[in-house]
C-alpha cells in the first residue's frame, strides 16, 4: 500500500511539474510574441516621425 502511494505521490508530483513547465513556456510564448509586436509598432513609430520631420 505505501508503494502505491509512493507511485500516485510520484506521478502527481510530475503531473504537476510538467503543468508548470507547460504554463511557463506558454506564457513566455505570449510574451515574446508581444514584445515582438510592440517593437514592431515602435520601429513603425519610428519611421512616422522621421518622415514628418523630413516634411
Amino acid at each position: 500500500m505505501n508503494y502505491a502511494r509512493v507511485l500516485l505521490n510520484s506521478d502527481i508530483s510530475t503531473t504537476l511539474t510538467e503543468i508548470v513547465v507547460q504554463n511557463k513556456e506558454a506564457i513566455n510564448n505570449k510574451l515574446n510574441n508581444e514584445l515582438d509586436i510592440l517593437v514592431l509598432v515602435a520601429k513603425q513609430l519610428k519611421t512616422n516621425l522621421a518622415k514628418k520631420m523630413w516634411k
